[in-house]
C-alpha cells in the first residue's frame, strides 16, 4: 500500500492535525545555520563566531539531554531497588512469621506434655485415698486434703490455675508420704510401695517436661525480642510465654 493510500481513522485524525500544527509552528520559529550567519553579518558578527556559538549551544543541549536521561535512569534504578527491597522484606516477613509460629507451637506442645504429667500425678490421688481409707481410717484429714487437692486440679482452667493446683496436689502427696512413715502397716503395704514408685516416676517425668518447656519458652522469647524479629512479633501479636517452676 503506497503512502498516499494510507487511511487515518476518524478518532485520531484531529490529534494528528494538532500535532502536525505544533511541528509546523516549531519549524516556522526555527532558523537554519545560513539564516543565523546572515543575521549575524548584518550586525557585523563574524560567521565563525556564529558557528562557534551554534556548536556551544548544541553541546550544552546535548549535555542537558544526557543529564536528563541519566536522571531518569537513576530514578528507574531506584524504583527497581525499592520494589526489590519490598519484595525481600515481604519474603523475610513471611519467613519470620512462620518461624515464630513454629516456635510458639513448640512451646504449646511442650506445655501440653507438662500438663499430661501433672494430670497423671493428680490421677494417682484416688489410689492414695483408697489406701489411706483402708489402712488409716482415723486419718480423715489426709483423705480430705488429697480429695480437695485433686478437685482443685480438675477444676483449674488456665495454665496459672493449673500451676497453683498442682502445687496443692504436691503438698497433699508430700503430707501423705510423711504420714506413711509413721504408719508401718501403710508403708509396708505392696500397693503403697507400688504407688510410691509411680509417684516418684511422675515427679521425675514432670521435672523433665518442665525443663523442656522452659527451654522452648526461652528460645521463643529470644526470637521475638531480637531485632528485627521484634517488628513482626509486635505486629502479629506474638507474646512471651510464661516460665514454670
Amino acid at each position: 500500500m503506497s503512502q498516499d493510500n494510507i487511511r487515518i481513522p476518524d478518532e485520531i485524525a484531529q490529534e494528528v492535525l494538532d500535532l502536525a500544527s505544533q511541528y509546523y509552528s516549531e519549524y516556522q520559529d526555527s532558523y537554519t545555520d545560513a539564516d543565523l550567519i546572515q543575521i549575524g553579518s548584518e550586525v557585523e558578527i563574524p560567521a565563525e563566531l556564529i558557528e562557534k556559538a551554534i556548536a556551544d549551544i548544541q553541546l550544552k543541549q546535548k549535555q542537558k539531554n544526557l543529564a536528563q536521561q541519566q536522571q531518569q535512569e537513576k530514578q528507574a534504578l531506584f524504583k527497581k531497588i525499592g520494589f526489590g527491597s519490598l519484595v525481600l522484606m515481604g519474603i523475610w516477613g513471611v519467613f519470620t512469621f512462620n518461624q515464630l509460629s513454629a516456635q510458639k507451637s513448640a512451646v504449646k506442645a511442650a506445655w501440653a506434655q507438662v500438663e499430661n504429667q501433672q494430670q497423671r500425678r493428680a490421677d494417682l490421688i484416688p489410689d492414695l485415698v483408697n489406701i489411706t481409707k483402708t489402712y488409716a481410717n482415723q486419718e480423715e484429714r489426709i483423705v480430705t486434703q488429697l480429695v480437695n487437692a485433686q478437685e482443685s486440679y480438675l477444676t483449674a482452667q488456665t495454665s496459672v490455675e493449673k500451676n497453683a493446683a498442682i502445687a496443692t496436689v504436691n503438698e497433699a502427696i508430700n503430707d501423705f508420704t510423711e504420714y506413711s512413715v509413721s504408719n508401718p502397716q501403710l508403708s509396708s503395704n505392696q500397693l503403697f510401695i507400688n504407688l510410691q514408685y509411680e509417684l516418684a516416676g511422675t515427679a521425675n517425668r514432670l521435672a523433665v517436661e518442665r525443663k523442656r518447656y522452659n527451654e522452648a519458652a526461652s528460645q521463643y522469647e529470644q526470637s521475638i525480642e531480637s531485632f528485627p524479629n521484634v517488628i513482626i512479633a509486635k505486629i502479629a501479636g506474638f507474646n512471651a510465654a510464661e516460665f514454670t517452676d
